[in-house]
């Protein structure tokens, strides 16, 4: 679960959110983007009854808004913002880009820019109310700034890939354009076994030493809302002193099916392959522990039924010396020509 604060004019207005992931943008006047956007009420339509009422859904975004701007988190986010931005000397937010928000009929939402390919009708529906620019592409964290301008990234509790993937799009001396607000660079290295450092967050382990964390107050009553998270600066003054050989690795990352734990950019029919291949391969490594197991049952049960019989023998003819024709035919369970038949 997540929320989004309104924070693009620094003022006390503020929003909520919720659940997976889309990408969300500010309206700045008529000035074209290159990015193709939903369309707007033409895309509207009316949810089914088994989603949430939209009028309701709007009271508790306005709830959660008020709630929340009188909170001393609230306070906390635009001190630590207004401390990011001096350092940056740069006063002026142009862009606010939001990932991982989820369902937000669920829940409640802000202003800007918006991507989570969850999205509904009814989410896109309360985005437009709030004027939000829903992107239609999925960007898998992989965001760059536009004419180097100031942009604040909200990605609540989202992957640790998708933060490693919008700094590797933005790698080089662009990061002083971006303020990231999401989990803790810090505790997400402390987190990560050194061992899977390098295949899933190595661009936030290598950045880390020379950035400004900004830890938030978490004072707010649903701790777990906002536990963890931190504003992340890149200051000139830092970003400058790094070397060209720290800047020129910038290999883009690739992560395994198992690393991954959000919504790729793909078709669905790679996706369907991708996970036909999965259990498929999963299908022949049981069927093959299933054949194992069957023949090693069945040789185990062999040697119970040789131990009895071995047990047998021993019992009815130890001290007995040789054993009669009788005796043997009776064990085998031949019959000898003069039995009945």
């Amino acid at each position: 679960m997540v929320r989004c604060l309104d924070v693009s004019t620094m003022s006390n207005d503020q929003s909520h959110v919720n659940d997976e992931f889309k990408l969300i943008t500010y309206k700045r006047g008529k000035k074209s983007s290159k990015y193709k956007i939903l369309p707007k009420t033409s895309t509207i339509s009316v949810p089914s009854s088994t989603q949430i009422n939209k009028e309701t859904a709007l009271r508790r975004i306005q709830e959660a808004k008020t709630e929340i701007g009188s909170s001393d988190l609230f306070a906390s986010a635009l001190a630590s913002l207004r401390e990011g931005l001096v350092a940056l000397n740069n006063p002026t937010v142009k862009e606010i880009i939001c990932f991982g928000l989820g369902r937000i009929d669920l829940y409640n939402v802000s202003t800007v820019k918006v991507y989570d390919p969850i999205f509904s009708e009814t989410d896109r529906w309360l985005l437009e109310r709030f004027h939000c620019t829903v992107l239609k592409e999925n960007y898998e964290g992989k965001y760059k700034v536009q004419d180097k301008c100031t942009t604040i990234f909200y990605m609540p509790h989202c992957p640790k890939q998708l933060t490693n993937n919008l700094l590797w799009a933005n790698w080089g001396l662009d990061l002083n354009y971006c303020i990231i607000i999401s989990n803790s660079f810090n505790l997400t290295i402390e987190n990560t076994p050194k061992r899977d450092l390098n295949r899933t967050a190595e661009y936030i382990a290598n950045i880390v030493p020379h950035i400004l964390e900004l830890a938030l107050i978490n004072s707010f009553r649903f701790f777990e809302i906002f536990n963890d998270t931190a504003i992340h600066i890149f200051p000139w003054s830092k970003m400058k002193l790094l070397s060209g050989d720290f800047w020129s690795f910038r290999t883009e990352p690739q992560y395994s099916d198992d690393d991954v734990e959000f919504i790729r950019s793909r078709s669905p029919r790679e996706y369907l392959l991708s996970q036909y291949r999965q259990n498929k391969t999963t299908s022949e490594q049981l069927c093959k522990a299933r054949e194992e197991m069957e023949f090693m049952a069945k040789t185990y049960l062999c040697y119970l039924r040789s131990s009895r019989m071995q047990q047998q023998i021993h019992d009815e003819f130890h001290g007995k010396g040789e054993r009669s024709v009788r005796e043997t035919a009776n064990l085998v369970g031949f019959k000898l020509p003069h039995d009945p038949k």
